[in-house]
């Protein structure tokens, strides 16, 4: 986990049993129509990512790659040459920054508006890399994506707050890489809006949606939600002080006992154990509450990412959770919070709205 502190604000990063994930390999198939391709590949196909990229930058959604299927469907479906064949429109929109005159704020040139939500981004990130984050904000928030929020109070206190996504040049490792990074640093506490992650070029991989090591925008985005929403509107369910809340308790019983700092040693029985030591009693609820959503979302479903994330968490699949930690798994699954259960893609496609 990675922290930048300003006076206003706590910022957390990414951390992330079937195999690897991996570009698959499709079958080439012959298709009449395009409608008959987007009964199986929803967003087109696309011969490679370079193409893929182009059509993203053009308005439209992240289509398959696949280079076989392109090839044998080309000829009748890709009617401009563009290396897709029945690309769709994005319903997200890139525009100019409209608070670069906002202290802080000036060195971000790009700007998505989500219900509300602001996600702003330097210019070393591509235009891919911001509507991917865009895109798993919106499918958090309107998580069956019927194009209705799934919880209007969240919402409401996420816009009260003017919650945003910083995302930055570079890489969190590499000082002097993000202009906008130290003109935020600098100017944080006047800034009118809030958030609790931020997200680094490097970290955002439009291609493996929320895969561990790879793609750190569902961690990110999940962080803020639920530090600036979740944990006020719900605090009996979500809280992150010490006996606060059902979450804690459930942390509590997942670490063995209720350590207000990094034990010498965690109990044998736990199956959360994270080590950072500048990582305080609330910063590990917020990490563990996202450890046990995207356990139950099945994103940290493969065997690499499993023995990968052991030394910090246990249950890295729904089964596993439901059976090691009930408690938490209850909470998260509970109708009564809205939480989303379905994995993003990185693909806001709302049905209706």
């Amino acid at each position: 986990m990675k922290k930048l502190t300003f006076a206003f604000a706590s910022i957390f990063i990414l951390a992330g049993i079937a195999g690897p994930a991996q570009s698959s390999q499709v079958a080439a198939k012959t298709y009449v129509s395009c409608a008959d391709v987007l009964k199986k590949y929803p967003n087109g196909v696309a011969i490679n990512t370079k193409a893929g990229n182009k059509a993203i930058k053009g308005g439209f959604t992240r289509p398959k790659v696949s280079k076989g299927l392109y090839k044998k469907n080309s000829k009748r479906l890709d009617k401009n040459n563009n290396g897709i064949i029945c690309e769709q429109k994005n319903v997200l929109e890139i525009t100019a920054n409209p608070h670069s005159d906002v202290l802080g704020m000036k060195f971000f040139t790009k700007y998505v508006d989500v219900f509300g939500l602001g996600i702003y981004a330097e210019a070393g990130l591509s235009d891919a890399q911001v509507l991917h984050a865009a895109a798993i904000l919106a499918e958090l928030l309107d998580n069956d994506e019927n194009g209705v929020i799934d919880d209007e109070a969240l919402l409401a206190r996420l816009v009260d707050q003017r919650a945003i996504i910083p995302m930055f040049n570079g890489a969190d490792y590499q000082p002097g890489e993000s202009p906008a990074k130290e003109d935020l640093s600098d100017n944080g506490g006047q800034l009118p809006f809030r958030f609790a992650a931020i997200l680094y070029e490097r970290e955002v991989d439009p291609w493996q949606p929320g895969h561990w090591g790879s793609d750190a925008s569902v961690e990110e985005i999940m962080h803020t939600i639920n530090k600036v929403g979740h944990v006020f509107i719900y605090p009996d369910a979500f809280s992150f002080e010490p006996g606060s809340s059902l979450l804690t308790e459930a942390m509590d019983e997942a670490r063995g006992g209720r350590f207000l700092s990094v034990p010498k040693r965690y109990p044998k029985k736990s199956w959360y154990h994270y080590d950072d030591k500048t990582c305080s009693y609330s910063c590990m609820a917020a990490e563990y509450i996202y450890w046990a959503q995207v356990s139950n979302m099945e994103i940290l479903n493969d065997s690499d990412t499993c023995s990968g994330i052991a030394n910090e968490w246990e249950p890295c699949s729904q089964a596993l959770l439901k059976k090691m930690d009930p408690l938490i798994y209850a909470l998260i699954t509970n109708p009564e919070y809205k939480l989303p259960q379905n994995a993003p893609n990185g693909i806001y496609k709302p049905t209706v709205g």
